[in-house]
């Protein structure tokens, strides 16, 4: 988390210094998203390969209270009213939009099945691809001046997905190792009452013998 908002305040200084009208907000605003956005993968592995639950379910209350605040934000300042005046006047925005929505559910819905499935490491492993061509085209579709805080950035940016996912690696070989110990003490103990069983069985087996041995003496004696 420290490198990633590190990489979002070399970006925000090196876009500082290339465009006049920076906003300060705009560096808070990211430095959040990137804390919140580096605990939901710890969250998700957690929930769905610790507690069982199902896709829909992360995806729901971990996405839910951020679309609440939105909505009350929106509805607070009146932005909701005038959103919707301007997509009901624009089709074509509506249409975006709608695409737009649709691709980010697509995607968050893959990542959460990733995890589920393979654990945080290989969703990590996906998302920092997928962040890094994000990050190299930005600069090829939308050039810009050129400031060396752009390539410490980028290098930091790089660096926390690597920290993350080696993290991330270590955490999966520990639940699989403790899994296999899990397997391996329940094989044991079912092994130990197979024996007991086995023990038990021998003994009574034994008893019963020898009670009708006495029996046989005991009548051959009368």
């Amino acid at each position: 988390a420290g490198l990633l908002v590190t990489s979002a305040a070399l970006m925000a200084l090196g876009e500082r210094a290339v465009e006049l009208s920076f906003n300060p907000m705009g560096l808070v605003v990211s430095a959040a998203q990137l804390c919140f956005a580096s605990m939901q993968g710890n969250v998700h592995d957690h929930i769905l390969r610790d507690h069982g639950a199902t896709i829909s379910e992360a995806m729901l209350y971990t996405n839910a209270p951020g679309a609440l605040i939105i909505f009350a934000v929106v509805v607070t300042n009146g932005e909701l009213i005038q959103a919707i005046e301007y997509f009901t006047a624009d089709p074509v925005a509506l249409a975006l939009l709608v695409v737009r929505s649709a691709t980010f559910y697509g995607g968050g819905l893959a990542v959460t099945a990733l995890t589920k499935e393979y654990g945080t490491a290989a969703a990590t492993a996906v998302g920092t691809a997928r962040k890094s061509i994000t990050v190299l085209l930005s600069f090829a579709l939308f050039p810009k001046p050129f400031h060396i805080n752009y390539v410490f950035g980028v290098a930091a940016f790089l660096a926390a997905d690597l920290v993350y996912l080696n993290l991330s690696a270590a955490k999966a070989a520990a639940r699989a190792a403790l899994a296999s110990g899990k397997s391996k003490s329940e094989d044991d103990l079912e092994a130990s009452v197979g024996r007991s069983y086995m023990v038990v069985g021998k003994d009574a087996g034994v008893g019963k013998g020898t009670g009708n041995g006495d029996g046989d003496s005991t009548d051959g004696n009368a």
